[in-house]
């Protein structure tokens, strides 16, 4: 499957570096919370696995929002959102794949190359959340976090015939606090 999911691009570092060592760490980190205390030290998220928009910062997973100077880079702190994940106990489930900086309609890169459509190499998956959408589509997860400054949630999941949501600016937190609560709920 992850072969499959290769092919298609929806995630980054692929040649460059092993994210799926990094979430298979996560993971057993979280496995052992679980044997040491319980399962429901686990909530909310309970070891969800999560992919996250490549624009996000990250001290774990390289941080470079396609840009491929910064491809090999490390981020000195994680971005707020994906702190908030890491609380929850929800595993970093690699970068999906972005234009350059995160400003293109179509999802691509020199470091990581071009994003396709779960649905076939000859549809266009959009930007710049297309790597995100996308991997969505593919049932590589259920969820998967992206950022929006113009409509780059929302047009790759239509692309992708996914639902894309944008909370209000500001009310990150808050939405992630929500989307926490709910996909713990229905586990």
């Amino acid at each position: 499957y992850l072969q499959k999911v290769q092919s298609m691009n929806h995630f980054m570092y692929w040649g460059t570096f092993d994210w799926v060592a990094v979430a298979i760490k996560q993971a057993r980190a979280l496995d052992a919370l679980a044997s040491a205390k319980g399962p429901s030290a686990l909530a909310p998220l309970y070891c969800y696995p999560v992919p996250i928009k490549g624009t996000m910062a990250t001290t774990d997973l390289p941080s470079s929002a396609g840009f491929a100077s910064l491809h090999t880079r490390l981020a000195k702190t994680d971005s707020e959102l994906v702190t908030l994940v890491r609380r929850a106990n929800g595993v970093l489930f690699g970068k999906t794949n972005v234009p350059e900086l995160a400003r293109s309609l179509a999802t691509g890169n020199y470091a990581n190359g071009l994003a396709f459509s779960a649905w076939g190499y000859d549809s266009m998956v959009g930007g710049s959340s297309g790597g995100s959408a996308a991997a969505v589509s593919a049932y590589s997860a259920a969820v998967a976090i992206t950022e929006d400054t113009g409509g780059s949630t929302n047009a790759p999941a239509t692309r992708s015939h996914v639902f894309g949501y944008d909370p209000p600016k500001f009310h990150c937190a808050s939405a992630a606090s929500r989307l926490a609560s709910r996909l713990a709920s229905r586990l």
